[in-house]
């Protein structure tokens, strides 16, 4: 039986949970041990979710084997690299930091490490509608890729005291958001060469925001990412992917599937099943790669990388400047 530790009592560790506990169960089942800062949170967390409270850190770590961490973005690195040390299968969310110099940290601090999978919640890898775009992207199924816009984002995201609107916690829309997007964006085009980026909350590092970045990638594929906060209408994400010999489009608003435009030919893609379920299909790797000993599915080094757009999306935004990734130390 595995037992799994759970750091952070909010909202994404309830879906995390959904999923984590049906898959162990399938392995001979697990004990569930919860702590948050919080101890009224994780004593209640705990109740809903037939586990037990812990009150530190290092309780959690003597008493589990698996540790998933769903805390604020500026407390993931520590746990991170605490449980990692301590020989413990750790998950973390996104992204690994909330600034690059606490990530570059990180990557530092485990360089080497071994026998303990890490894994950073890079889900939009998993999502049906970009794994689909992915297929047909890699299969030169619209020719050259040369340009790409991809959207994402709703309203105010809730979170313990308002960290989420303190940009020095969460990083604001670019860090906590489209770091999704440039994650995804980075597996398809390979590594980026320029930044430009405008945001609302750049400046003030605090509040709703609403930014936007173009990426120049080496490979000469331009991508515009839009992320915001600011939507009265609620979530919504979408891509238009262009090539020389079609378009990929996607808009959550307006249809379940991506729609493939190509000259004479029109048509969505199947529609998706509930075993596409992007947080199932995500955890369902990070315990294949516990159990058989593969590497894990995302790496540190990918994490530091979507990261470290992200970071610069944000300076840029911060000094009106064009920031060239090459010239970063």
């Amino acid at each position: 039986m595995l037992r799994l530790g759970v750091v952070g009592a909010g909202r994404l560790a309830g879906v995390h949970l959904r999923h984590l506990k049906p898959l162990l169960a399938d392995h001979g089942g697990s004990e569930l041990f919860v702590f948050d800062r919080n101890p009224e949170r994780a004593t209640e967390f705990a109740a809903q979710n037939g586990g037990s409270a812990v009150t530190t850190f290092d309780e959690l770590l003597k008493s589990v084997d698996i540790v998933d961490i769903v805390t604020p973005n500026d407390a993931h690195a520590e746990f991170t690299v605490a449980a990692a040390k301590a020989g413990k299968q750790v998950f973390v969310e996104k992204p690994l930091a909330h600034n690059l110099e606490t990530a570059r940290n990180v990557v530092s601090e485990l360089e080497g490490h071994s026998g303990s999978v890490v894994m950073v919640g890079h889900v939009v890898r998993y999502f049906p509608e970009f794994r689909r775009a992915a297929d047909l992207i890699d299969s030169g199924k619209i020719g050259r890729v040369a340009a790409a816009r991809v959207r994402r984002g709703g309203g105010v995201p809730q979170g313990a005291q308002g960290w989420f609107t303190d940009h020095h916690r969460s990083g604001g829309v670019f860090i906590d958001l489209a770091v999704h997007d440039f994650d995804w964006l980075l597996q398809r085009f390979g590594s980026v060469k320029t930044v430009f980026a405008r945001s609302v909350g750049a400046k003030t590092m605090s509040g709703p925001d609403h930014g936007m970045a173009t990426l120049e990638f080496h490979s000469g594929v331009i991508a515009h990412v839009e992320a915001t906060w600011m939507d009265p209408e609620g979530f919504s994400v979408g891509f238009d992917i262009a090539g020389s010999e079609g378009l990929l489009q996607y808009d959550s608003r307006r249809a379940s599937s991506v729609r493939t435009v190509r000259p004479g030919e029109k048509r969505y893609e199947g529609n998706f099943t509930p075993a596409d379920d992007p947080f199932r299909r995500q955890f369902q790797d990070f315990i294949e790669a516990i159990v058989s000993g593969k590497p894990s599915p995302v790496q540190l080094g990918d994490a530091f990388a979507a990261l470290e757009v992200a970071c610069a999306a944000l300076e840029s935004a911060q000094t009106d400047r064009v920031i060239v990734l090459g010239d970063r130390s």
